[in-house]
This record gives structure tokens, C-alpha cells and sequence, in this order.
């Protein structure tokens, strides 16, 4: 079958010629041939082939090209083609797998290699002349919303528990509902999830909740699969997760709404980075009673936020566009007094060193951030 081809660079076709004449074949397969029946420009070009890493590495090496074994024990190989990365994979087989890793061992056979692979929208091969190989009927599914399990769904989450979180990942960016044998076969092994390093959970889950139809994912994984450690104690808000979602993507701000107090400790447990941590426990901060009503403009000029976070918080606390927009480019004034200044007026460093910077900033944003230096010195007692 013909269609819409990903219009390959004339380096690549160049290695794709090369394979051929030493009777092998280059492929496209997975996201980018998803993304490219659907009109879409892939963010990363993978494929594979039917000669074996040994045999493409002198391909590479003939060509004089730079080339990375970069999952060479799984059959990957990167090349780099005019400052452009490929991963491009041998024909394999799962030999064994233990949930999360597999034994695999090469082979020539096109159909095997995409019969291992989790759903029939990622099973699909593509020439680089577009000539699509689909024999799990994955275009068809894709044209109907449906995310459906290569095969027997069970074997398949059975090989990588982590199935299980993509399935709802991807159902909530090209499928209509969860499929309905793919969400029993999660459902009764979802067990198997808490075996999965956390930091793969995190990888897929802030790719959940900031996906197209985030809340609704969210509210039926948790109805599938409570109970699993993995995924944490506590159920997310999911109205307030369904309004935030309008007004910000952004992963970590999500997690703050929907899971608030509770969010920072998820995102510890799933080894989230520590800009990603401190920006969820300052923002799900703001769900304590005393702050609910704080400003984005002084948090930046009195606390000295970033002005990402303080461009989250507004979508958090639903400010008017304008206002939001106003935020963007904002000038954010520099507060005249430093603790030189308190030196020199005599005082001693100490507990009332930071207390007075803190109500000489209060002061001057009270001001409308007006206040100069000798009218804030004005306000210093240093006893």
C-alpha cells in the first residue's frame, strides 16, 4: 500500500542504497509512521533493518560515517547524517523477557520484528519510497481511535509491565476510549507495575497528565489500577485538574493541582529531577489556605521566583489572559536596599538582619514597588 511518504533527506536515502546493494532493506517503523499518516512531522526518526548490527556496522564504517552503538545489545545502532541523529534497529525476536528486560536475537523476517511490538498504531513499517507494511491493520485502527494491543494484550504487558501506562498514554492522544480487552488484560496485571523502575513510571505519567485528554486518562487509570504502590495513596482532584488542564500543559504544575500537598512526595518517590520537585512543592504550595491569593508579580520581585513559575502559578490561579500576558514581559523591579545598607545603618547580622529585608520588601511592593532607598531606610529601627 501507498501513502503519504516521509520525505527523506538525500543522506539517508544514500544509506537506504547502500543496504540494498549488499541485499538488505531500510525501513521507517514505529512513531514515525504513525505520525506521518497522520500528517504530522515526527519528532524522532527511527528504523530498521534486516542485516545484523555486525553486518550494518560495516555498511557505516564503508560509508565512512559516524556511527554510536548506543543499544548495541538490543541491536540499536545511532548514526549521524548531516548533524541528524537515526536510530536505526536489526530485525529482532524476544527470546525471554522478565517484565521489564528482554533477551533478543536477530532475525530477518520484517513481521516478526513488528509482531513484538506493543500496539497495532507503533506496528507499522514504511519504505523510504512510502510503501507501508501494516499486517495488524495498524492504519485502520488509527483512522478509528482505537489503541489496540499487537496479538494477545496479556503476553504483551506480560513482556513490559510498563505497556500497561502507555497504554493510557496513548489512548489519550489518538484513541477515543479505552480499549475494552487491553483494559481487563492491564487491569489484571497491573501488579506488575510496581516492578518497573520509578523513574520510567515518571517518564510516562508526566506524559499522561499533560496529554490531550489528560483528566479523563487519569480518572480511569486510577479506577484501573488503585491499589498499585507504584502510582501512589492518594486519588487526584480531577475537576481541578480538568480546569487547570485548559490553561497550562505543563507537567509538574498538573501533578501540583491535581495531587497538591501530596504531589511533591509522588514526585520524589518517581526521582523526578530537583528543579521538577522544588517546582511542584512551591506551587502545590500554594493550596495551603494562606496562600491561595498570591500574586504572581510579587512573588517574582519580593521571593524571587523564576518567572516560569510565576507564569505557572497565574495558570494555576486562572489570571486573566492579559494579566498572564502582561506577566510574560514584565519588567521586574530591583528592590534599593541591600544588606550593606542595614550594615551600615548599624545593624548587626543576625535573625533581625532577615526579618527587616523581608518587611522592607512587603513595604515596597505594598508601595507598588515605588519606595526608594532612604524612604525604606526610614522604616529601619536597628535598636
Amino acid at each position: 500500500m501507498m501513502c503519504p511518504s516521509f520525505v527523506a533527506p538525500e543522506s539517508l536515502l544514500m544509506v537506504r542504497d547502500a543496504f540494498r546493494e549488499e541485499g538488505f532493506d531500510l525501513r521507517l517503523v514505529g512513531g514515525c509512521v504513525r505520525d506521518t499518516l497522520l500528517g504530522q512531522t515526527p519528532n524522532d526518526v527511527d528504523l530498521h533493518t534486516d542485516a545484523t548490527p555486525e553486518e550494518s556496522a560495516q555498511i557505516y564504517e564503508r560509508l565512512k560515517l559516524r556511527w554510536i552503538p548506543t543499544g548495541i545489545d538490543h541491536g540499536t545502532i545511532t548514526v549521524v547524517l548531516d548533524g541528524e541523529t537515526y536510530e536505526i534497529t536489526s530485525l529482532r525476536r524476544d527470546v525471554s523477557t522478565d517484565g521489564r528486560r528482554a533477551v533478543v536475537e536477530y532475525t530477518r523476517d520484517w513481521r516478526v520484528d513488528l509482531e513484538r511490538r506493543d500496539f497495532t498504531i507503533n506496528s507499522m513499517s514504511m519504505s523510504l519510497d512510502g510503501e507501508l507494511y501494516d499486517p495488524f491493520d495498524g492504519l485502520r485502527d488509527l483512522r478509528s481511535g482505537v489503541v489496540r494491543f499487537v496479538g494477545d494484550p496479556y503476553e504483551r504487558i506480560r513482556e513490559d509491565y510498563l505497556r500497561i501506562l502507555r497504554l493510557y498514554r496513548f489512548t489519550g492522544r489518538f484513541g477515543k476510549e479505552v480499549d475494552e480487552d487491553a483494559r481487563r488484560a492491564a487491569t489484571y496485571r497491573r501488579a506488575g507495575l510496581d516492578s518497573i523502575s520509578v523513574e520510567r513510571v515518571w517518564s510516562e505519567m508526566r506524559r499522561i497528565v499533560s496529554g490531550p485528554r489528560s483528566p479523563s486518562m487519569v480518572n480511569e487509570l486510577y479506577e484501573d489500577l488503585w491499589g498499585i504502590k507504584v502510582i501512589g495513596e492518594r486519588w487526584p482532584d480531577f475537576l481541578d485538574l480538568h480546569d487547570a488542564h485548559s490553561r497550562t500543559k505543563d507537567p509538574v504544575s498538573l501533578m501540583a493541582v491535581g495531587w497538591k500537598l501530596y504531589a511533591p512526595h509522588l514526585l520524589t518517590q518517581w526521582k523526578a529531577s530537583r528543579d521538577e520537585i522544588d517546582q511542584c512543592r512551591y506551587l502545590a504550595g500554594m493550596f495551603k489556605g494562606y496562600k491561595r491569593d498570591a500574586d504572581p508579580y510579587r512573588e517574582m520581585a519580593v521571593y524571587n521566583i523564576s518567572r516560569k513559575w510565576a507564569l505557572e502559578l497565574a495558570a494555576i490561579m486562572d489570571m486573566e489572559p492579559l494579566h498572564r500576558a502582561v506577566l510574560e514581559t514584565w519588567e521586574v523591579p530591583t528592590f534599593p536596599v541591600s544588606g550593606y545598607d542595614l550594615i551600615r545603618a548599624g545593624m548587626k547580622p543576625g535573625p533581625l538582619y532577615g526579618v527587616t529585608l523581608d518587611r522592607l520588601r512587603l513595604k515596597w511592593a505594598d508601595s507598588g514597588y515605588t519606595m526608594s532607598r532612604d524612604e525604606l531606610m526610614k522604616q529601619v529601627d536597628v535598636g
